[in-house]
């Protein structure tokens, strides 16, 4: 697949970044900005491909430097779709991608374990805001713009995030994108306490949020730039075809178009077919299908 190689290539990148901050060895912001850089690159190019990686969950061995790359895409994606441009997009994409650093102190059985956390593991979980705002700020020496959405990307737009219990726009939008796009990216990627979401179920999950945890221009944003299905979701259609959704459409987010896999038939389709579901008007989706189930 497009970028494979650059991707998995990231996330070794990072992971081993967040290796030597945990063990007090000292990190150039080159190797940092260098990945930033393309990130921007590659999203400009082609967010779907990246997009499309990042629903696979083709990073998932390397569960915190594949959620902050995984971040740090997402985040340019909305980023971008807001008209953010120049170095607020270069700090926005910098701080998506470090934002959980903090929890290289947090002990890793806890990160690791299946069972509910005890409330002094989950207190120990939720200081991970303040370690990331120190390294980032203090070890790294990056200013504040960047520092700041570590420690506020689990705010609530309610006001019932921690650590500060701050609200609304008192939150800075680029901690503001960073929660929307670590949402998405927890949901459908596999975590130690549950199993993933597919992406239609976790873009359901993130809209029905009710202006409780996410700021509604960011969920707005998010929507027109990933899409109700977003790509690499695969859909089974009304007459039993199934396809895998490879573009959005802005302005019908329920007709994307989709490469189809399996004709209405059930057969494996060996040529490359396109379907515009908003030219095709008699065809509409039935349901997301888990693509862990289809076999290609």
């Amino acid at each position: 697949m497009k970028y494979f190689k650059l991707y998995q290539s990231m996330i070794e990148e990072i992971n081993g970044i967040f290796g030597d901050v945990a063990s007090g060895v000292h990190v150039k912001h080159d190797q940092i900005d260098d990945v930033v850089q393309n990130i921007l690159d590659k999203v400009r190019e082609s967010k779907n491909d990246l997009v499309q990686l990042i629903q696979r969950g083709a990073g998932s061995e390397r569960e915190l430097a594949a959620g902050s790359v995984n971040c740090a895409v997402l985040s340019a994606v909305i980023g971008m779709s807001m008209k953010i441009s120049g170095h607020r997009l270069i700090q926005l994409v910098t701080a998506a991608l470090l934002h959980d650093i903090g929890m290289v102190r947090v002990a890793k059985e806890i990160l690791s374990k299946s069972e509910k956390l005890t409330a002094e593991e989950l207190q120990q979980v939720r200081t991970h805001p303040l370690y990331g705002y120190r390294i980032i700020s203090k070890e790294l020496k990056y200013p504040e713009d960047v520092a700041v959405v570590a420690l506020q990307h689990q705010e609530r737009w309610d006001g019932k995030g921690y650590p500060r219990c701050i609200r609304g726009e008192d939150i800075e939008l680029p901690a503001r994108i960073a929660a929307v796009a670590d949402a998405y990216e927890a949901m459908i990627n596999i975590r130690p306490y549950r199993s993933s979401l597919i992406g239609y179920s976790a873009v359901k999950g993130i809209l029905s949020d009710n202006g409780k945890h996410f700021d509604p221009q960011v969920l707005k944003a998010f929507l027109e730039s990933v899409g109700i299905y977003p790509v690499g979701s695969i859909l089974q259609l009304n007459n039993s075809s199934i396809g895998r959704v490879v573009a959005n459409q802005k302005a019908a987010p329920l007709r994307p178009e989709i490469e189809l896999l399996v004709d209405e038939y059930g057969v494996w389709v060996t040529e490359r077919v396109i379907i515009d579901l908003l030219e095709k008007k008699k065809l509409f989706i039935v349901k997301a299908i888990d693509p862990r189930t289809v076999n290609e």
